[in-house]
């Protein structure tokens, strides 16, 4: 498992390394707000700020909270803080595709209604995440995007397995500053 963890972020460094973050772009902070749905699970909501370091190459950080029902009553609660490099193929259109993956840290929690505070079960472990995804630019400043993807999140077992789950998301980028530097 450490050589998969170790072989994405090498992939994700040379993305980000090739991708031209030439100084006469544009810069742009982007407030991003999405919902989506886990499959087999449940919905999720996502909230962010994007730096865009060049019109292809942007980095983000996301918070997404994903409540999923496992069984009967009970529910999975994950709250995961995740730094997603994200390449965008043809900046100038008005329709772009994008490839993003990250990694992060994710609390989960196993709330079961009438159980002892024992049976209740809190982790905090490392979770990757990666999507290929559609933006669509309204205008200058808005863009509506969907992506899927997967998230995994490191398990409690001793064998460190990962428990994954797909999705898919839909939102709304809003860049709010831009700045040129000469």
């Amino acid at each position: 498992m450490k050589r998969k963890i170790l072989i994405f972020l090498i992939v994700m460094f040379s993305i980000s390394i090739s991708s031209r973050l030439y100084s006469q772009y544009e810069q742009k902070f982007t407030l991003q707000l999405a919902s989506g749905y886990v499959f087999n699970g449940g919905v999720s909501f996502d909230a962010g700020v994007q730096y865009n370091f060049s019109r292809t190459f942007s980095t983000a950080v996301l918070i997404k909270y994903t409540p999923i029902q496992v069984q009967g009553d009970l529910k999975l609660h994950i709250v995961g803080i995740n730094i997603c490099p994200k390449y965008i193929f043809f900046p100038q259109s008005k329709i772009n595709p994008f490839i993003l993956g990250g990694v992060g840290i994710n609390y989960y929690s196993f709330k079961i209604p009438g159980a002892s505070e024992f049976q209740n079960k809190e982790h905090v472990k490392l979770g990757l995440t990666g999507a290929l995804g559609l933006d669509f630019r309204a205008s200058d400043n808005i863009a509506i995007f969907l992506q899927g993807g997967i998230n995994a999140i490191q398990s409690a077992d001793a064998n460190k397995n990962f428990y994954t789950k797909k999705y898919i998301t839909a939102g709304v980028n809003i860049s709010m500053f831009k700045s040129r530097t000469l």
